[in-house]
């Protein structure tokens, strides 16, 4: 999981710390907890045709009630890569929600 340090971004005064604010809205992009979301892979060959859609799984994003799986957490504490809640300085720290695919693109020729 990254971190994103917006400390050193330009926030303007009117929409300070909402989405509104684009480092704050490009920054912290999140599926929705508690959704069920389909994920396929189209592949391109050399002559930029496409092929039809294939599908990867229907994947049901963690609930915001789920351990390890909070929105954020404030009071100088979060969840390092291992899922341990630690002490640090920070006020707040935001837990987008993604998803990330490994293909080996081997196995479509």
């Amino acid at each position: 999981m990254g971190r994103i340090n917006l400390k050193d971004k330009y926030i303007p005064n009117n929409n300070n710390g909402t989405y509104a604010n684009p480092c704050i809205s490009y920054g912290l992009k999140s599926l929705r907890r508690d959704e069920l979301y389909r994920f396929a892979i189209v592949l391109y060959n050399g002559k930029g045709e496409s092929s039809s859609a294939l599908w990867i799984d229907d994947i049901r994003t963690p609930s915001i009630n789920d351990p390890g799986f909070e929105t954020f957490c404030a009071n100088g504490q979060h969840y390092n890569d291992e899922g341990v809640l630690e002490d640090d300085n920070t006020e707040l720290t935001v837990y987008p929600l993604g998803i990330q695919f490994e293909v080996d693109i081997n196995s479509f020729n």
